[in-house]
């Protein structure tokens, strides 16, 4: 415990950031990420942030990967890319209703 708690004397909290969807969620509803965050949380409470960075990575890749969908987006470039180069081939053609061609409704 430090000699001088700025955290409690000024009433601020820095480590809020840290975790940002543990806090009270409206309708009780939890947030997308809140169970990555917490295996995240869980691993790396007491060990310090190098030994956290060592140990519990594989934890927070899935946390940022939860957050930021960087492989998800880098997935989904490369299947549309694909589509487009067969489409460009002449051996896909997307289905009517993906083309704006519905049948007529009543």
């Amino acid at each position: 415990m430090p000699f001088l708690d700025l955290q409690k004397t000024l009433g601020i909290n820095m480590d809020q950031w840290m975790i940002l969807q543990s806090s009270k969620q409206p309708y009780k509803k939890p947030a997308r990420c809140t169970v990555f965050e917490k295996e995240w949380l869980e691993c790396s409470s007491g060990i310090g942030l190098i030994r956290a960075n060592k140990e519990c990575s594989i934890e927070m890749e899935d946390f940022m990967e939860c957050v930021q969908r960087a492989k998800m987006v880098k997935r989904m470039t490369t299947i549309l890319r694909q589509k487009e180069k067969l489409m460009k081939e002449g051996k896909y053609t997307p289905p009517d209703h993906h083309q704006g061609k519905d049948e007529p409704r009543p």
